[in-house]
């Protein structure tokens, strides 16, 4: 797959570095599982209206299935697959990635009992509305 900056492109965040992170993240998520991470959290309520528009979130949610999630947990450089962090938490639920301004977390999720299905936001950007 060709490397995508749909963050970029379409400027989700004001911050054009926080842009720059989720598109490396989600490139980096897909090269290792072969499946995107999708947006969670405030982010995706803010796509799907149900949040202001002009809220800040405290920080970016993505999510993977298990089996993906597993395939991140076994490398055990996790700076080579976030290079843009400062510091890479790492908990059996997810991995906090810590950068100069902003936390992006990276949720184990497990669908069983989910009856939501993944959205585009325009096109692009898949999330889920929890």
């Amino acid at each position: 797959m060709q490397q995508e900056n749909n963050f970029q492109d379409l400027q989700i965040f004001e911050d054009p570095v926080m842009n720059i992170y989720c598109d490396n993240l989600t490139n980096q998520v897909f090269t290792i599982t072969d499946k995107k991470p999708h947006l969670v959290g405030s982010v995706a309520r803010i796509f799907s209206g149900s949040e202001l528009e002009d809220y800040m979130p405290k920080d970016v949610d993505f999510a993977i299935d298990n089996s993906s999630f597993r395939k991140i947990l076994a490398y055990s450089n996790h700076r080579d697959i976030f290079p843009f962090a400062k510091m890479v938490e790492k908990r059996p639920e997810r991995f906090i990635i810590y950068t100069e301004s902003k936390v992006i977390e990276l949720w184990n999720f497990f669908y069983k009992n989910y009856s939501e299905e993944l959205k585009l936001y325009k096109d692009k950007i898949p999330y889920l509305c929890q």
